[in-house]
């Protein structure tokens, strides 16, 4: 006998934020350099009356003053010198010499501005938080191939879903003790009861798969621990139905809503329903799922029309950026890459603690953005501000793959068969030649009186 299936719907798991103890260490990284540094030169003995004669100690003032007298011989020598090249060559080994003599302070001060532009940021990444709001419906992030999109929108959607989440239970909570009383007069509680319907499916929804609440993707992201809900084409489509009150995150939109798909309502066919669905769903997210959609795409003219009319506005990703790097850890790695690269024999024992210090740099610092944020493109007249930028961790608070879709290369299974150009002309390949060569019209000779003319 075949044993029967267990159908038991599966226990909920609390979901809580993991305590990831190398985040925390990134988080404390520059207040724990400054403490470092500033204990290896003055010590914690807060001590007014003996502070100047550390502050000479620590800071090596004699060689500075030396450095400076030296250097100064040959500053106010220099103006008797005829060539100014003549004074730029000797005075560059005397501010070698003064860099050095400082090089205490210089480091000090290092340490300090990192901890100072640390703070800064900090203030910062809070602020572009709480500007992440749930009143703009939908958003399209634009721009080239890796310049933050989808690391920065998949972001912006997982504190929308944080958002709409904490809205579903309250109203959950709030509205669960009323539904007796309202079910007594059905016709008058109608669009109330309906209201419940939605967010007792939603909330019940979210709690049975143990997924990332109100946030579904159209590539596998993982955060806590858990995955997200996979929102596919036919979801767009009306097809399928969608909990409410959820954050979709399209990325590389243009691919499932392309500007072909246009093309596809004049005809009276079953593609055309569907993309005249497609329509209605963006433009009626709000009353149909009380949704919100953050796409992200590299051309926003690839873009279904119909979904472009509805965006709220478009942010033009400029750049992404490493700033404030763990430099007293990147020097100790890069000499472990070196001897890895170099050796053979010693690139085993070298290559774990070269892993560990990798993943630990990838920790500290931050991403800088830049952006520029414009209107609906459908606009006549499309406003744009200036160049803006915002901050987030260097590790984000999830994991996806930011190479998702490396298994769509048709190329893949193929047989790779390189080749190899032996000289520096394109004699040997043809196909390269007849790609690039210019079609000319052919030259006739004409005879004017005694003058040859070409056409």
């Amino acid at each position: 006998m075949k044993k029967a299936k267990n159908t038991k719907t599966p226990k909920f798991v609390k979901q809580r934020k993991k305590i990831d103890p190398l985040q925390v260490f990134a988080n404390l990284y520059y207040v724990l350099q400054y403490l470092l540094v500033h204990y290896l030169y003055f010590g914690f003995t807060f001590e007014p009356v003996k502070l100047v004669p550390k502050i000479i100690t620590a800071f090596h003032w004699q060689d500075i003053l030396k450095a400076l007298y030296n250097f100064k011989d040959v500053f106010m020598g220099g103006f008797a010198f005829g060539s100014v090249l003549m004074f730029i060559v000797l005075a560059i080994p005397y501010a070698i010499f003064l860099i050095w003599s400082a090089k205490y302070i210089i480091i000090y001060v290092f340490v300090l501005f990192q901890l100072f532009v640390f703070c800064v940021v900090k203030i910062r990444q809070r602020r572009h938080d709480r500007l992440i709001t749930l009143d703009n419906i939908v958003v399209v992030k634009i721009g080239a191939p890796g310049q933050g999109k989808s690391s920065s929108g998949l972001y912006e959607a997982l504190i929308m879903s944080r958002k709409m989440w904490a809205k579903l239970i309250e109203k959950h909570y709030v509205m669960k003790d009323k539904v007796n009383g309202w079910r007594k007069d059905k016709i008058k509680n109608a669009a109330v009861l309906r209201e419940w319907d939605e967010v007792n499916f939603s909330y019940n929804y979210f709690k049975k798969h143990n997924c990332v609440p109100c946030l579904m993707t159209n590539i596998p992201v993982r955060v806590d621990g858990f995955m997200t809900s996979k929102v596919k084409k036919k979801h767009i489509e009306q097809r399928s139905r969608l909990p409410a009150y959820t954050v979709l995150f399209l990325d590389e939109v243009g691919a499932m809503m392309s500007v072909d798909t246009a093309k596809q309502r004049m005809s009276e066919t079953e593609e055309a329903r569907l993309a005249l669905a497609v329509s209605d769903f963006f433009r009626l997210i709000r009353h149909f799922i009380n949704g919100r959609c953050i796409c992200t795409e590299q051309d926003s003219e690839n873009i279904y029309i119909d979904v472009r009319r509805v965006v709220s506005f478009n942010e033009y990703m400029l750049s992404q950026r490493w700033v404030l790097k763990p430099y007293l850890f990147i020097a100790v790695a890069s000499p472990l890459k070196w001897f890895i690269i170099k050796t053979e024999r010693f690139s085993k024992v070298l290559a774990p603690p070269h892993k560990f210090l990798q993943k630990l740099i990838s920790y500290i610092g931050f991403r800088k953005y830049r952006y520029l944020r414009e209107n609906n493109t459908e606009r006549v007249t499309g406003m744009q501000t200036g160049k803006k930028t915002f901050y987030l961790n260097s590790k984000l608070p999830f994991d996806y793959d930011d190479r998702t879709f490396s298994d769509l290369y048709n190329g893949k299974d193929e047989i790779c068969e390189p080749e190899i150009f032996d000289k520096m002309k394109l004699e040997n390949d043809p196909e390269t030649v007849e790609t690039f060569k210019r079609q000319r019209p052919q030259k006739t000779k004409m005879r004017v009186g005694k003058t040859l003319t070409f056409d």
